[in-house]
């Protein structure tokens, strides 16, 4: 048995791939439909609320900002699968990505131009790619492996997909707390 979310983030994942973000995405979701319904109740009732999403969260993150535009909703994605070309868009949200995350050079690459403002393009750590961990083997490092023939992408660029972005993560969303906390003093 696969579950409701699966199917949904693999139908999305084609629809992208397909259309190049050219069809709306999660439209007929009833999950989409009622998170977007909990969080408009939230800020409607005063409170400020931080989206944080990766891969597909991102992707229902930049959906939820092409919908709901408030001052207090404020959205960060980190290697989101869809970012959104629409001209009405959350002016608080923030997508983070690789250059060289498959998500980018399969997915997010077909929506949106490289030079939009929508994107923050984070340097890649020079020895991710190397199953090295002391400072000397670093200087040895191999390149992260790209696969232009395969459509699902390369195992390097998974890697930075799935694990990547944990020390951005660990830098903006604690500056996002510490913000919060200062405004809420």
């Amino acid at each position: 048995m696969v579950c409701h979310k699966y199917i949904t983030a693999l139908k999305t994942i084609v629809n992208i791939s397909r259309n190049k973000c050219k069809k709306p995405i999660l439209d007929n979701s009833n999950f989409f439909q009622d998170f977007k319904n909990f969080i408009l109740g939230k800020l409607n009732q005063g409170f400020k609320i931080y989206l944080y999403g990766h891969s597909f969260g991102g992707s229902i993150c930049n959906v939820i900002a092409e919908q709901l535009y408030h001052k207090q909703l404020f959205i960060r994605t980190f290697g989101s699968i869809y970012i959104s070309n629409n001209q009405e868009y959350n002016e608080n949200t923030e997508n983070y990505m690789f250059k060289e995350d498959v998500s980018w050079q399969k997915l997010s690459g077909k929506c949106i131009e490289e030079s939009s403002n929508r994107i923050k393009f984070v340097p890649l750590p020079s020895n991710f790619c190397s199953n090295t961990s002391s400072s000397e083997e670093m200087v040895s490092q191999t390149p992260c492996k790209k696969s232009r023939l395969n459509p699902f992408g390369s195992a390097d660029e998974w890697k930075i997909h799935i694990n990547g972005y944990n020390f951005v993560e660990q830098h903006i969303i604690p500056e996002d707390m510490k913000n919060l906390t200062m405004i809420t003093k």
